[in-house]
């Protein structure tokens, strides 16, 4: 939540002033900033799910062979220190795109 909101706030000028792309047939409006923003949530959504399935199926792989408790909790103790590690790059990385999409967009409109 706080990394969303912190990516979010660094283009919040360009959300309050955003610039109308196209209506649908059905008169759904859609903004420039808007769009960019909900594919940077759906992107990094998409690879932090694709993250906690590796580590599902790990998990469960280790219950199938029969591993000790102490595997386990290793495991589990190893997942949640990991995956803050790979939640920060992948919000650096991600954050890094959205930034980059949004300057692409504003230089090319001058």
């Amino acid at each position: 939540d706080n990394l969303f909101n912190e990516s979010k706030a660094s283009i919040q000028k360009y959300l309050d002033n955003d610039i109308l792309e196209r209506t649908d047939g059905y008169g759904f409006k859609y903004f420039v900033y808007d769009e960019m923003w909900k594919l940077y949530i759906y992107k990094f959504s998409k690879e932090v799910a694709i993250e906690e399935v590796e580590y599902t199926n790990k998990f469960f792989s280790l219950i199938k062979d029969k591993h000790t408790y102490d595997d386990i909790l290793k495991f589990i103790y190893s997942f949640l220190e990991n995956f803050k590690t790979i939640i920060n790059e992948l919000h650096k990385k991600h954050h890094k795109d959205l930034l980059e999409t949004v300057a692409k967009h504003v230089n090319k409109k001058k």
